[in-house]
């Protein structure tokens, strides 16, 4: 029979260099999951920042881009377009009407009156624009606005968004309106009425600065709100 003061000797001795190991290890796999769940909490939140930074941004240049470009064409005479100017035979034209876009379709000039009384005249602070400049060596896209003094002004941040694509093409339908008149013009007259209705078609594509795994792109269509009419009715 055991002494009872060895007993308690027996009982006191701690943890084995066995059972110390074991701890340890279990205590680090619990410390490298954790390391492994914040460390792929970190990433997800950044990647989450990026992606909503990427996301304004594109919403931002979308709704200042859609907003100008529906006052595209506005003349505050637009009533003149559709009354004969005496021996010609046709309505004044819009002044503000001219749409140009280049063939890749990435910058887009227009005008619209910005005159307290309407002077029937395009002047240098009526028109606008809007184009996409491709960085240099990798460098990041850009997006500019033509503004009312003529100058063009950045738009997006080349330093947190890359600008990848930025296309506006303009779309216009024809619609003749020959068949309202008193005497409806015969098919295919010259210089029979008609209103002409415009859209431009736009495509914005940008990627996180740095992440070009973080890409988002924004596609609308605007419908401008001048159509333009032209042609007389016949005597």
């Amino acid at each position: 029979m055991l002494n009872p003061r060895t007993w308690r000797a027996r009982r006191q001795r701690g943890l084995s260099i066995v059972e110390l190991l074991i701890g340890v290890a279990v205590g680090l796999i619990v410390v490298a999951g954790a390391l492994n769940i914040f460390a792929s909490h970190m990433t997800n939140t950044r990647t989450m920042i990026l992606e909503t930074r990427v996301i304004q941004d594109l919403r931002a240049l979308n709704e200042l881009v859609v907003r100008d470009l529906r006052r595209a064409g506005y003349w505050a005479n637009a009533i003149d377009g559709t009354r004969e100017i005496p021996g010609t035979g046709a309505g004044a034209a819009n002044p503000y009407a001219a749409l140009a876009a280049d063939a890749d379709a990435d910058q887009v000039v227009y005008a619209f009156s910005r005159d307290e009384v309407e002077n029937d005249t395009l002047d240098a602070d009526e028109q606008f624009g809007f184009r996409f400049t491709a960085g240099a060596g990798g460098s990041a896209g850009t997006v500019e606005m033509q503004t009312a003094d003529g100058t063009w002004q950045l738009l997006t941040n080349p330093a947190l968004v890359d600008i990848v694509e930025f296309s506006i093409a303009p779309q216009e339908t024809v619609i003749p309106l020959g068949h309202f008149c008193p005497t409806p013009c015969a098919p295919g007259a010259v210089n029979c009425p008609t209103v002409t209705v415009g859209r431009y078609d736009l495509v914005i594509r940008g990627r996180a600065r740095g992440e070009p795994q973080i890409e988002r792109e924004l596609r609308s269509s605007v419908r401008v709100r001048n159509d333009r009419a032209a042609g007389v009715c016949p005597a």
